[in-house]
């Protein structure tokens, strides 16, 4: 039976009824009903208008938040585990009663600006569920009516008020609501979405039903698998507010998690407690149990620098096996530094953006890594990509020069290059907020967008965590 919580309360309400001589009430749209009108929808204005209203705002190609796990292991092998935590309900019913905005919102605001706290972004990605019941025809309806939703929060301006947060929440819940006949499977193919944090609120009316002068509680069964990293649900009863965290041990600690659970209380506490009116976004505080992670500052912001002294320390080390060769890192270094003094040589100045169009050999490293040393930055293209994604990231970059393996006035020809003499580590005055490489989208929403980072950044990526392991495999494209 493919069902939802909602209907097993009515079916088991109805089962009452019928035990203590009740009338059942009847469906006013049954599920068969309900299959039709969803298919004639779909060739409806109203079906278009979802549709763009998701396209629109998914178009800017955020990915989905995730909360960064604290082991390094392998979820295939973990188990789910999880905690919770009751809390009384009278305190956040009477807030959200004055306030004119549902616990849900409430909840979800305070957990999509943790989020935003945990991961140093202003943009919150995570998934939900929408019981489909909006309209009181479907009331009593017994089927699976449940959508689920993706809710994308953008928070860039931590000045707004508590207030403001949470009319914004509110005007997102509503809004995504009111465009959920578009399903989110098509969502998910169309966008590329991997959803990573699920949140639900779910209104549980009655836990204890009465059949033939007996009493029955209703009791949820444990998960036993579950698509997400975090399942985050918050289930409301008459007398209880229960926060009911999932998580897989092979990602997270027990402490970390309770930690993330007690500072999203945390923030409902200090939402209900303090002058909404007044309070920037940017004064809530998280669990003050929790440790804010940091990020240790890079020594040498410079991936190139870096590097080189990995070859100062160990130059007979294999820092590159390719199709063609096997490089240890002096080797690999000196013929980096022949094509990053070739570049110096013809010209090429620093902060120029370099159209790198190789195969994936040790010429392709190379030239990375020379085309750092020079002071300028890469833009990596697969000669697999089709004609028109070449010629468009071409046109887009505004590239300075380009490498190849062509012999031709509109390139630089990386054999050429390697002929240069000095293999000596050139030296370029850059900023650590000079661009480091330019990276283009897979361009499902359009045409592909070019992403800048700079070296800090990159640099900060490799230092942050630190790698457990010696060697790895590159599979994906440059």
């Amino acid at each position: 039976i493919i069902t939802d919580g909602a209907s097993v309360n009515i079916l088991f309400k109805s089962f009452s009824d019928a035990y203590e001589g009740n009338e059942i009430e009847k469906e006013t749209i049954d599920g068969y009903i309900n299959a039709l009108i969803e298919k004639e929808i779909e060739n409806s204005d109203e079906y278009i208008a979802c549709e763009r209203y998701f396209h629109d705002l998914l178009s800017q190609e955020v990915d989905s938040t995730v909360l960064t796990p604290n082991i390094n292991g392998n979820p295939d092998d973990g188990k789910l585990k999880s905690i919770s935590k009751n809390i009384n309900p009278q305190i956040i019913r009477k807030f959200c009663a004055d306030e004119r905005i549902s616990p849900n919102v409430l909840f979800m605001a305070s957990t999509i600006l943790n989020l935003n706290k945990y991961t140093f972004s202003d943009k919150t990605l995570i998934t939900t569920i929408f019981n489909g019941r909006s309209n009181s025809n479907y009331f009593n309806t017994q089927a699976f009516l449940v959508k689920t939703l993706p809710i994308l929060s953008i928070n860039e301006d931590r000045n707004i008020t508590i207030r403001q947060l949470l009319n914004q929440t509110d005007k997102l819940w509503k809004e995504t609501i009111k465009h959920s006949d578009y399903p989110y499977t098509k969502i998910s193919e169309e966008f590329q979405l991997k959803p990573e944090f699920m949140y639900t609120y779910n209104n549980f009316d009655e836990s204890v039903i009465t059949m033939n002068g007996n009493d029955y509680e209703l009791t949820r069964l444990d998960t036993v698998e579950t698509n997400y990293k975090i399942t985050f649900d918050i289930n409301e009863s008459k007398d209880n507010i229960e926060l009911f965290l999932l998580y897989n041990e092979q990602l997270y600690t027990e402490k970390y998690v309770k930690t993330f659970l007690n500072s999203i209380l945390a923030t409902v506490n200090q939402f209900i407690d303090m002058d909404i009116d007044q309070i920037p976004i940017g004064e809530i505080e998280l669990n003050k149990n929790y440790e804010i992670p940091t990020f240790t500052p890079v020594e040498i912001p410079f991936i190139h620098k870096r590097f080189e002294r990995q070859v100062e320390a160990n130059p007979d080390y294999i820092a590159l096996v390719s199709e063609d060769s096997t490089l240890t890192a002096g080797q690999l270094n000196q013929k980096a530094n022949k094509i990053a003094n070739a570049l110096i040589k013809k010209g090429v100045k620093p902060k120029s953006n370099v159209l790198v169009m190789l195969r994936r050999n040790s010429d392709l490293i190379a030239s990375i890594l020379g085309i750092l040393k020079a002071g300028c930055a890469y833009i990596p293209i697969d000669l697999e990509y089709p004609r028109d994604r070449i010629d468009y990231i071409y046109e887009n970059s505004q590239a300075d020069y380009i490498i190849s393996e062509e012999d031709d006035d509109n390139s630089l020809n990386v054999k050429e290059l390697l002929e240069e003499c000095n293999s000596e580590n050139p030296n370029v005055d850059i900023a650590p907020d000079d661009l480091a490489y330019m990276i283009y989208t897979s361009g499902s929403t359009g045409n592909p967008k070019g992403v800048m980072i700079s070296h800090e950044n990159i640099a900060n990526q490799v230092q942050n965590p630190k790698s457990q392991y010696d060697s790895l495999l590159c599979l994906a494209t440059i």
